[in-house]
């Protein structure tokens, strides 16, 4: 296959991008009845996680020109989360319903950037879709976002939960009467994508991009299938899926931005490749162990200071993302298609 076709190559797409660990290491789970331990998925969470999300603030903090160009977010948001963090640190309640918010919301920025990464791979791939394309597919997957939210409401008020260590506050309620509405939703949804994908493939002779089939298989497992597999799947799918998808756009274009041809590969490529994810590794340490540290030493308990960095700059992430991705803008779309 032509490797334009894919952000790095056809492998690094399918394993990386596509879902492709994920399903390894979750199948291998289930069959071996073996789960990691919480050391080696906090030692994923550095290499995928942390790394995507620093990753975000190279890009925006990259030059004087991108920080006064994404002011709103290198400047006013940081300046705002200044006192959001001290009341974070004073009233744990607070920051657990910041924590909880985070939860929610990394739904929705999960399914939001599968949008992305498959309308990518519609340009790549020569698809073109429509309007109606498009919108039948955003539609779904906001439709199952809206689903696993209301989901995660409804358990949060019947039982406690906890994250990073810290009690979760419960809300008010969910009826259940919304999650039959939300099913409902994401099984018409789920039918008006099948639709246009038929009419495409009738009308046009053009069918969905092996890629694009992949990720949807991938997130119709992850956030729709009642399973073992679905549960082995979230353990391993946000620096498996999420943060080495992002990580694989953001290297596709830091070497497009310096010519690099991704086709040729080469040790200088990789040295460039290497290079860069060390400046994100380092970012992500300086982030989330050592800003953590500072605040120990200060005498805020480590759990506490850790949890604190972790949901405000995830949120700001959250809002950044949706500013800086937009395949619409010129800029960007030729950077990475």
């Amino acid at each position: 296959m032509n490797p334009n076709k894919w952000i790095i190559n056809s492998w690094i797409d399918v394993l990386f991008v596509c879902g492709g660990m994920v399903w390894f290491l979750a199948l291998a789970s289930q069959l071996a009845g073996y789960e990691d331990s919480i050391a080696k998925i906090a030692i994923a969470a550095h290499l995928f996680s942390e790394t995507h999300i620093a990753a975000t603030l190279r890009k925006i903090y990259g030059s004087l020109e991108t920080i006064k160009a994404n002011a709103l977010y290198t400047v006013w948001l940081p300046l705002l989360a200044i006192p959001i963090s001290a009341a974070a640190l004073a009233i744990p309640m607070f920051l657990g319903s910041l924590l909880k918010a985070y939860l929610l919301w990394l739904i929705y920025h999960f399914l939001a950037q599968t949008y992305g990464i498959i309308l990518l791979y519609y340009y790549k791939w020569n698809y073109s879709p429509s309007g109606f394309d498009r919108i039948t597919l955003r539609l779904f997957l906001y439709a199952v976002a809206a689903k696993v939210i209301v989901s995660q409401l409804l358990t949060s008020t019947s039982q406690s939960m906890s994250f990073l260590g810290l009690e979760l506050p419960a809300w008010p309620p969910l009826s259940s009467v919304f999650m039959d509405i939300a099913q409902l939703t994401v099984c018409i949804y789920g039918l008006l994508l099948i639709f246009a994908v038929m009419y495409k493939a009738i009308f046009e002779s053009k069918i969905p991009p092996l890629p694009v089939m992949l990720i949807l298989l991938t997130v119709v497992t992850a956030f729709c299938l009642q399973s073992k597999l679905q549960g082995l799947f979230w353990f391993y799918l946000p620096a498996f899926y999420h943060g080495s998808q992002y990580l694989a756009v953001t290297v596709s274009q830091y070497l497009r931005e310096r010519n690099f041809d991704i086709r040729n590969g080469g040790s200088e490529m990789s040295n460039e490749v290497l290079n860069y994810y060390l400046s994100l590794l380092l970012i992500a340490v300086a982030i989330y162990i050592g800003v953590p540290q500072v605040l120990r030493l200060a005498g805020i308990e480590y759990n506490l200071g850790f949890a604190t960095v972790f949901a405000l700059v995830g949120l700001h992430h959250f809002l950044t993302d949706q500013a800086i991705w937009r395949l619409r803008h010129t800029r960007v779309a030729r950077s990475l298609v």
